[in-house]
């Protein structure tokens, strides 16, 4: 598959405005958006591959970034300001960077909740969330 895909937990408030910001700042409709264990993750069979992951996933030409280094390369992706800021925090070593998401990923829940109501989502953006 050659799309750029965010795979994330609809579980998860945090998860979802994320992935609102996303489809906001994507200004070249260049991600789409799907559900971590829906059907574009088991068509590319990344539950085997990733097991149970806490975690917001970027997907690129057959390559999938965890942690931090997802949350960098869409970064990237969105460009501009986004693209500068992630290169600088590219910076930090990898293995603190992820630790510190991991952190926050276990308790992102119990902080913030889950969602209530579905978002509101322009035509252009329902058609970058895959199922």
């Amino acid at each position: 598959m050659d799309k750029k895909i965010v795979f994330f937990d609809s579980d998860c408030l945090v998860c979802n405005k994320t992935v609102q910001f996303i489809l906001e700042k994507d200004k070249k409709t260049s991600l789409f958006m799907a559900p971590i264990g829906g059907n574009t993750y088991q068509e590319l069979n990344l539950d085997r591959k990733l097991g149970d992951i806490d975690s917001i996933l970027f997907y690129q030409n057959g390559d999938i970034f965890i942690y931090s280094r997802a949350m960098l390369n869409i970064g990237k992706e969105l460009g501009g300001f986004y693209k500068i800021l992630s290169l600088i925090l590219s910076l930090i070593p990898r293995g603190f960077s992820d630790f510190c998401y991991r952190l926050f990923a276990k308790y992102r829940i119990r902080l913030f909740g889950r969602p209530e109501h579905c978002a509101f989502l322009s035509e252009t953006q329902k058609k970058m969330i895959l199922d």
